[in-house]
Formats: C-alpha cells, sequence, structure tokens
C-alpha cells in the first residue's frame, strides 16, 4: 500500500488506522509513503536565494536562573560553526529567545545547543 497523502494528512498516523477485521492496517499491509507531485516539482525548481540569508546560526548556553551551563555546549556550537560558513554563533546572554526567533526566519541551518524544555500541554 503506498500513501501518498497531502497537507493535513501527513500527520494522520495510517498505520494505526483499525480494518474491518479488527487489526492495525500495518498488520495487514506493507505501508509506504510518497510526496505528492507537488512536492516533487517543488524540490525540481531551484530554490529562491533569500539575499541576507545566513548559512548556519547557532545558539550556546543561554542563560537561565533554574538550570546550569551545558558542558562543551558552546565548543560544540563553535566546532559545527567552522563547517558551515557564513556562520554566527551566540552565547550566553546573546543567545536570547527573540534573537533564536528571527534567526530562524534567516537562516538555512539553526543549531541550538540549549537546555529544553518538555511541555505536554504545548
Amino acid at each position: 500500500l503506498i500513501i501518498v497523502p497531502d497537507g493535513a494528512l501527513w500527520e494522520l498516523p495510517f498505520q494505526a488506522l483499525i480494518t474491518s477485521s479488527g487489526k492495525y492496517l500495518v498488520e495487514e499491509q506493507k505501508i509506504s509513503y510518497a510526496p505528492s507531485l507537488g512536492v516533487l516539482t517543488a524540490l525540481k525548481s531551484p530554490a529562491t536565494p533569500k539575499t541576507n540569508q545566513k548559512k548556519f546560526v547557532a545558539f550556546a548556553n543561554s542563560i537561565r536562573k533554574d538550570s546550569a551551563a551545558l558542558p562543551e555546549a558552546e565548543r560544540e556550537a563553535s566546532d559545527v560553526g567552522k563547517l558551515y560558513q557564513p556562520s554566527s554563533i551566540f552565547v550566553k546572554t546573546a543567545a536570547t529567545e527573540s534573537r533564536v526567533k528571527t534567526a530562524a526566519t534567516q537562516t538555512k541551518i539553526l543549531h541550538l545547543a540549549v537546555h529544553g524544555e518538555i511541555d505536554q500541554t504545548d
């Protein structure tokens, strides 16, 4: 079974659907996914480069009152940044949430070497 979902259908776990025999679809079918023709067409089209786009932006050891610095995070960001030029690396007080949000729209690769927080409701 080859499924070519579009839009929000990529979020649907087809393999978990229940068949008429009461089994999961994945138990009765080999399932493959394929991109739509629109996706394939977009992949073949050359991307329009953003004029001010940086190739790599990294953030490391953002300052938080409730957490310690991550050992080696700044070195990690620096080492990875050497692989991608041009690059910008923000550490400690320069690694702000607002700067991450801005960089996310203006860079090809965004690297975060910071603490994460799992929030089951959001």
